[in-house]
This record gives structure tokens, sequence and C-alpha cells, in this order.
């Protein structure tokens, strides 16, 4: 399709979705509301969809870019491919057209084995390669929080068979939908933009106001990298709800913020770990060096990265979740006090029985800190829901 083409069709599909009414309790957090006002409405007027995916792959508009001239650019890229290695998955165990776009700006492009990669793509190759050692074959992914659309595009290129249901904001999704028809002008592209049943297409893109229609779908894994905790608490609940309890999801990757508060997410959520007991945690990486995350932003506070297999309603049972808090119980036996593993039992037990003596020696640890997650497990005490992050007491972990 020819470039004035992507940019029209995108800008067609914008127009209609900004005329959606926008449910009050997904509005956007502050940081993401001046995001859009201060950078998207510029780029929104780019003109060819060229110069829209240099403008994305350099600016921090959804995933921050790392420059070949910063001191820190080589040991990021450095960190990452050693990440990839130690995973199992080295950048040559990929096929040679996984790389990244001949578009991406050079302010962010080195090149590793004649392979042309920047921070931003060895960091969604990094979300790619663990979905393959976690989930093996997988057909569909429901990515909410798409970005510019770099994980989409890697997951296309390593798995072209897969097909893409993506969700966000209007203004973020129209950055996705021309970085995607650019790269991909033989796929099936699909945009809704009214209520009814999600479509069919390699790449399907679902405005947030239309996140409702989502219900009754089914996907082989769900992905959330880094955006559910930037939502207030009532978007990132209303989220949850649709994996949890709308859709069919057999896998969800679940990489977000946990711990001390940050300024610039004035009114960002409390947790974004707040799950329900159905879920099998079967990778729990924070502070560990295995997680991808902090090989992309080693100066960054540590994410928690999960990956996690929905129990089926068939094999719910007491006995099965007793058996499960009876593991976890072990293993915080065998922790130390504010550990990774601790914090893995204890949200594990947590989250399965709900008991209050639990609750309360967790929020002994995580109070004094001033931990964002100190509203929403003091919630759970007392019956209410947190509405916004607590201002920080002290430097947490």
């Amino acid at each position: 399709m020819a470039s004035q083409s992507i940019v029209a069709e995108a800008r067609e599909h914008l127009a209609a979705w900004r005329k959606l009414p926008f449910p009050l309790e997904i509005m956007p957090a502050k940081i993401w509301a001046d995001l859009i006002a201060e950078n998207h409405e510029n780029i929104i007027q780019t003109l060819s969809p060229e110069a829209l995916v240099e403008r994305v792959t350099s600016d921090n508009i959804t995933t921050g870019p790392a420059f070949v001239d910063e001191p820190r650019f080589k040991g990021i890229i450095s960190g990452q491919l050693e990440w990839l290695k130690g995973f199992g998955r080295p950048l040559s165990s990929f096929p040679a057209y996984v790389q990244d776009s001949e578009l991406a700006s050079p302010r962010v492009i080195t090149t590793e084995d004649g392979r042309r990669v920047s921070a931003a793509f060895l960091y969604h190759l990094g979300t790619v390669a663990t979905l393959g050692a976690f989930v093996g074959k997988f057909e569909t992914v429901l990515e909410l929080g798409s970005g510019y659309g770099g994980m989409a595009r890697l997951l296309k290129l390593v798995h072209p068979g897969v097909h893409i249901t993506m969700c966000d904001l209007p203004e973020t999704l129209y950055l996705c939908y021309i970085y995607l028809r650019r790269h991909f002008p033989n796929c099936t592209f699909a945009a809704m933009t009214e209520r009814g049943t999600v479509p069919t297409a390699d790449f399907v893109f679902v405005p947030a106001p239309l996140a409702s229609s989502l219900a009754g779908s089914a996907f082989d894994v769900a992905v959330n990298t880094c955006s559910l905790s930037e939502m207030t608490q009532s978007a990132c609940d209303y989220y949850l709800r649709i994996i949890e309890n709308d859709i069919k999801v057999d896998y969800f990757h679940h990489l977000n913020r946990i711990g001390s508060p940050e300024p610039l997410l004035a009114n960002a959520c409390a947790t974004s770990f707040g799950l329900d007991r159905h879920w099998d945690v079967l990778d729990f990486k924070w502070h560990d060096p295995g997680n991808y995350f902090n090989a992309y932003f080693p100066n960054y506070g540590y994410l928690l990265n999960l990956m996690l297999r929905r129990i089926p309603d068939k094999i719910r049972s007491p006995e099965l979740y007793a058996g499960m808090t009876s593991r976890a119980r072990s293993l915080l036996g065998a922790a130390s006090p504010g550990s990774d593993e601790w914090h893995a039992a204890m949200l594990d037990i947590i989250r399965i029985e709900r008991r209050s003596a639990d609750i309360e020696a967790y929020l002994k640890v995580i109070r004094p800190l001033g931990w964002r997650e100190t509203p929403y497990y003091e919630s759970l005490l007392n019956g209410t829901k947190p509405t916004k992050q607590s201002a920080p007491a002290s430097r947490g972990l």
C-alpha cells in the first residue's frame, strides 16, 4: 500500500476512535494524558509512515530509546545479548531477517553479527523469547498496551502464523497501525470502530473505548509489559477483569512496576498485581539477573516479571489450592524475609487465601518502605478499593 494511503487510512480510523464514548474508569492516567498531549498530537501530523517510524523509534513515546552516543549504550546492548545467550536463545538462533527495521532511527541502531539492533529491539525480542520458552506454540496473542508496535512486529517475524490483537489508547494505536502497516504490506489488518465481535486478521486493532468488545474472545496468551502499572487503579482493574473473567486465555506474561512509587506516576495505580487465585506462577523474576528488563534498563528500578498459566475451570478444587498454598508456605519458611523468594511466596499465599494474618504480615514489611502496593493490601483488610498509589515514605527496594 502506498505511504499516503496508509496515513489516510490510519487517520480515518483515529477519527472514528476519537468519536467513541470513553468510559471514565479507563481514562488515561496523568503520565499518558501528558504524553499524548506533548508528543502524539504532533506526530499525528507526520506526513509519511517512514518519518513516523523514525520518530517513534527515537523519541520516548512508548518505549524509551537508548542512543548510540550515550555512554551506557554499549553496556545495554551487551547485557541484552548476554541475557539472550544465557536464556538459550542467542541472537544467532533467530532467522537472519529477525533484526531491527531499516526505517528505525540511525540514532538508536548498531550492528551485531551483521544485524541491525537497538536496545528496544532486543528488549522486545526478550519478550518474544520468553513466550516461546514458556508457551511454546501459540497462534493468538492479545497485547494489552501495544505501544508503537515493536513487539508485535517481532512476534510476526518469529511466528509468521500468529494473529495479534492489540488494545491501546486511540492515539498510540494510530502509531501502531501505521508502523505495522508499513512493515507488513501483505498481512491482513482489521480496525474496530464500533462495538461487535472481534474480527480475525493478522493484526487487529481495538481502541480502549471498545475494550469490552474483547469479551468472549479466546487467546493463547495475553501480554502486558510496563503499562498496567502506569494506569489508574480503576483502569488496571478493568483490564484485569477482562483478562480473568471476560476472555479465555491460557497464559499471561505480566511485566510491571512493583515497590516504591515514582513522582511521574502521580495518579497511577497502587498495584497491577491484584490477580485472582486462578493462576499458576510459572516464572517469577524481580532482582534476578534473569529478568530481561534489567538488561534493558540497568539504571532503572526493577520490575516484577511474571509468566502465568491460567488454571482450567475443570481442574479447580479446594484441594488444588490447598496444595498450592502448602507449597508456598514451605518456600516461605526457607526464605529470608524481604527476599525475592519471600515476596514470591507471600504474594501467592495472599492471592490464593486472602487471610488477614498474612496480609498484615506483608504490610509490616512494605508499609515502612512506602510501597505503592500499601493501599491495595490495606484495602484487602478493610474491604475498600485503592484509588491511587501512596506517597513514598522512604526509599524502597
